[in-house]
């Protein structure tokens, strides 16, 4: 029966994640970032330090795209598909890793509540928008996670802090993918567990530190190649964005947001979920505990709980330290969070409690909600209603409208109002837990319905593809030129649609002869400043104007044949 659950949860993953990730367009500048270094590393050869962009080294170290590499020789070539798999199959991994361990260790825990863990790991919006991009966020949270995992498991075994040969190949994977936070984070967690817990404070520390200095070994052999290729700008490169970006030294302001900046994302983060806290609140009709001996009580919690809460408080501390905070950075505690979310739900179960019934038919009513809206918009004439919107606005809403339902669609469309309508019947019935149950199944639902149709017909009309196969069309190879009036910016979707031959006109190698033709990107608050620039040496020709703004600019970028003088 137990391997039944188990691979349950794991189709339902699967059926979440992997199916839908080539479906929408790369449509912000963070994803093909990433995905052109892959490309830069096939078309060059270089695995190391490759240059994209025209001469751009990456800004992190290149585990994410070694994982893209891998997974293109599966599919043919680099896509949205396989450079977004390997955060789709971290989520996956780290969530069923997840399954197994509070199976093991949780005294509270079957199957069934182990499964409801899972769900509700990767169905917190913060996990789920993560597993479905390409971004080393995933790939590094899994790394992370992962780690802790597997020395618990191995303290546990051992009845002491004990080394691990796992855990430090997945703080190498970690460090590789983003830096030493990926060692220095699992190490400072266990090391506060330990103490608290009353291990040798010698042996703690030396076992932690033995793990984390061999970890390193791997990276290292790494970050020296890469400095033998990039040489000083490689070595400030990684200096500022390790270091630089922890104490606030970086040369730039970079997502510089105050401490409590933590605490609202993970409130959002973990959405539908924090509705429920927020029922349960009226739940609690009076505090029992009192203050005398609080510390020996919260010592002698059960270890899986004072581990799980320990790894929430440090990471999240952590990241209060420094200027530059994101809600991706919290990732490593959602798998925590959720352990704390599923306790919650149990408690409530036992008591009966009416937050139960609340959470559950809120959840019934948006899995009706979603796909009568998608429906509404499909076949109603949304045109007469859009005028007087933001051209941005009317867009989604048309890319929506416009976007075919497929049989999938209609499957999935389905399932969401056959799962709201099984919420409504089971409350009706009574059983607390089966209420719960079939709320998770709702939240599954509605995410299949947005993974499947919405969020491609909304988010594609974004991307910058459009552009790109202008360009394609224009010149279908060697270099074409950009423009942009902020250094560390480029066109990064068109660049990778393009194959990576966007090159700033900055860096371009040759200079052409007079009366030689290139084309040109520049968008239309950069164009009075590449006139004052290169205004007296070329002459512009529109060729192209794009419909909509720029996902990467912000910007209506037009192509221009430039002559030069």
């Amino acid at each position: 029966m137990r391997r039944i659950f188990f691979f349950i949860t794991l189709l339902v993953l699967v059926v979440m994640f992997v199916p839908w990730l080539g479906d929408t367009l790369f449509n912000t500048k963070g994803e093909p970032r990433e995905a052109v270094v892959a490309v830069s590393m096939i078309n060059s050869g270089n695995y190391i330090l490759p240059e994209s962009c025209g001469g751009d080294i990456p800004y992190k170290p290149p585990f994410l795209a070694w994982l893209i590499v891998a997974a293109s020789w599966l599919t043919g070539g680099v896509t949205e598909f396989s450079s977004r798999l390997p955060s789709a199959v971290a989520t996956i991994l780290m969530a069923m890793g997840g399954y197994c361990f509070v199976r093991r260790h949780s005294r509270d825990f079957n199957d069934i509540t182990s499964m409801g863990a899972t769900i509700i790991t990767v169905t917190s919006f913060e996990v789920f928008r993560a597993a479905t991009a390409c971004r080393v966020d995933m790939v590094l949270t899994a790394c992370i996670v992962g780690a802790l995992y597997v020395m618990y498991n191995h303290s546990f075994n051992k009845k002491k802090p004990a080394v691990s040969v796992a855990a430090m190949l997945l703080m190498s994977c970690a460090v590789l993918t983003k830096g030493p936070v990926g060692m220095v984070l699992p190490c400072l967690v266990m090391w506060v567990f330990y103490r608290i817990r009353g291990e040798r404070l010698w042996r703690s520390t030396w076992t932690l530190a033995v793990m984390g200095i061999l970890s390193l070994v791997i990276p290292a052999a790494w970050y020296w190649g890469a400095a033998m290729q990039g040489g000083e700008r490689f070595i400030a490169l990684a200096m500022e964005e390790n270091f630089g970006r922890f104490t606030g030294t970086m040369s730039y302001d970079s997502h510089v947001n105050p401490f409590y900046y933590n605490f609202i994302t993970i409130i959002a983060g973990m959405a539908p979920y924090t509705l429920l806290a927020l029922f349960s609140v009226f739940a609690i009709k009076k505090w029992r505990g009192s203050n005398r001996g609080w510390w020996e009580r919260f010592r002698d919690m059960d270890p899986l709980k004072l581990f799980s809460l320990v790894t929430i408080v440090v990471i999240v501390a952590f990241y209060c330290i420094p200027k530059s905070k994101r809600s991706v950075y919290l990732l490593p505690v959602y798998p925590f969070l959720a352990y704390f979310v599923t306790l919650l739900i149990m408690w409530l179960v036992k008591r009966r409690s009416l937050a139960i019934n609340v959470y559950s038919l809120v959840l019934g009513i948006l899995a009706w909600v979603v796909p009568t809206v998608l429906l509404a918009v499909h076949f109603v004439d949304v045109e007469p209603l859009l005028v007087g919107q933001k051209e941005s606005d009317a867009a989604f809403v048309l890319g929506l409208h416009d976007a075919p339902l497929t049989w999938v669609s209609w499957i999935f469309i389905t399932l969401a109002y056959i799962a709201g309508g099984v919420v409504f019947y089971v409350a009706c019935r009574g059983g607390k837990g089966w209420l719960i149950s079939s709320a998770l199944a709702a939240t599954v639902a509605i995410y299949l319905n947005l993974s499947a149709t919405a969020f491609p017909a909304i988010l594609n009309v974004k991307s910058d593809i459009t552009l790109a196969r202008e360009i394609n069309r224009l010149q279908p190879s060697g270099d074409v030129y950009g423009y942009i009036n902020v250094d560390m910016l480029r066109f990064y979707t068109a660049g990778f649609y393009t194959g990576d031959r966007i090159v700033p006109i900055e860096k371009m190698k040759k200079a052409p002869v007079a009366g030689e033709s290139v084309y040109l990107l520049v968008g239309e608050k950069d164009l009075d400043e590449f006139n004052k620039e290169y205004g007296t040496r070329v002459s512009l020709t529109p060729v192209y104007t794009a419909p909509r703004k720029s996902c990467d600019t912000k910007q209506v970028t037009t192509i221009y044949r430039i002559t030069y003088k």
